[in-house]
């Protein structure tokens, strides 16, 4: 796929979600050529946006994740993006965040969980890998019958 500059991150990011390497702004693969598990880093690098995404937004994250002196030499180092909604507001936002590649899945779990994350990111089959299992709600009464169940997209480990 090549190098994605800040407006066609923008673009993919508004579309559902995109990778880039860190450094050298190459796209991460998803499918059939996709390999590993995206595992968000804990910490302060997540940012919330209004959707559109706009390449300007996407730049200015991408150069402060750049500027941190701790991922000069970090090769394994994305940014990535997705767009989902805010559980505080309801609203759509546009998600910006760093994440590693992972190779194991086992490993990817285990940081995930370690890092208090909601999901990793099944590159090659193109999911949510959720770190804990959904608590089930107890049934609701719905004029006068009862609804049980719930859905969960990805799988859970």
């Amino acid at each position: 796929m090549g190098v994605l500059q800040d407006d066609q991150f923008a673009a993919a990011v508004n579309q559902g979600g995109a990778s880039r390497l860190l450094h050298s702004s190459e796209a991460v693969l998803t499918g059939e050529k996709g390999r590993g598990y995206a595992v968000a880093r804990p910490g302060d690098t997540e940012l919330k946006a209004p959707v559109p995404l706009t390449a300007g937004t996407a730049r200015e994250h991408a150069d402060m994740l750049r500027a941190q002196p701790h991922l000069a030499n970090d090769n394994r180092a994305m940014q990535g993006g997705w767009r989902g909604t805010d559980s505080g507001d309801g609203r759509e936002k546009a998600y910006l965040d760093l994440s590693h590649l992972r190779d194991d899945r086992k490993a990817a779990v285990s940081e995930g969980r370690a890092g208090r994350q909601e999901a990793i990111y099944d590159m090659k089959h193109e999911r949510d890998i959720y770190m804990a299992k959904p608590t089930p709600q107890p049934p609701a009464r719905v004029r006068g019958s009862r609804r049980t169940g719930y859905v969960v997209k990805g799988t859970t480990e």
